[in-house]
């Protein structure tokens, strides 16, 4: 359909700045770190990845101003590939369905953050500050039992996505 068509292009379009930004530092980063993100971003209790995959670096090891330099590239390619998402996107349509399922997602962010993160759970497990810890958990969520979308639907497509093999949505060299 034109939609998937059009978030597959969004995908990509996302994924190629971000392997445009990491190449610049190193050919093999941008596949060592949508790996990473691949595999800590998920709910192991749901067999379900978070979102449809990124990059995720930490602890990186170099003088600062490397680190600097790598942080401020990145962030200037995903402006590059978020803007134009976005400037395709504002004048979509935004219903009650959408509401409800974004409120489901919500849920599911705040499964991994409460269950599988790490910062969460050290800033708990060393007496942090409860409110700040939880903070950047959503104001609002849901969970429905057994929820299952309709055959068919860009959800049902999404849950095909994060559920299967994490997808290769540029191709890498590393």
């Amino acid at each position: 359909t034109k939609t998937s068509s059009s978030r597959r292009w969004e995908t990509r379009r996302w994924h190629g700045h971000a392997r445009a930004a990491c190449q610049s530092h190193g050919e093999h980063l941008y596949p060592r770190f949508k790996r990473a993100c691949d595999e800590y971003f998920s709910n192991h209790h749901r067999s379900e990845r978070r979102g449809i995959g990124g990059v995720f670096f930490d602890h990186l090891r170099q003088d600062l101003d490397a680190v600097w330099a790598f942080q401020r590239s990145f962030a200037d390619a995903l402006t590059a590939a978020y803007v134009p998402i976005l400037e395709r996107r504002v004048d979509s349509p935004f219903t009650s369905d959408h509401r409800r399922w974004q409120t489901i997602r919500r849920g599911r962010y705040a499964e991994f953050n409460l269950v599988w993160d790490r910062g969460t759970r050290f800033g708990l497990e060393t007496q942090g500050r409860t409110e700040s810890i939880l903070a950047s958990l959503p104001p609002v969520a849901a969970w429905e039992y057994r929820h299952e979308p309709e055959p068919g639907s860009a959800e049902a497509t999404l849950i095909g996505v994060l559920t299967g093999e994490p997808r290769q949505w540029v191709v890498t060299s590393g």
